[in-house]
């Protein structure tokens, strides 16, 4: 499966609940980040209104 996350500066930070909704229904997930300052503590980076973006890989394990 592929996920690609965005997160607007101006709203709320959702991440933790696609991980867990992720992890709940048994699928390990591997973040990418596509869009994030190098410096995020003290350097913003925005574009087009998101300062983080992230695409996100999860599969469920072979056993």
């Amino acid at each position: 499966m592929f996920v690609e996350d965005h997160s607007f500066r101006t709203s709320e930070q959702l991440l933790s609940i696609l991980l867990e909704t992720l992890k709940a229904s048994g699928y390990r997930y591997y973040i990418h980040t596509q869009l994030c300052s190098p410096t995020p503590l003290s350097v913003d980076q925005v574009h087009m209104s998101m300062d983080l973006q992230l695409n996100i890989f999860a599969k469920r394990p072979t056993i």
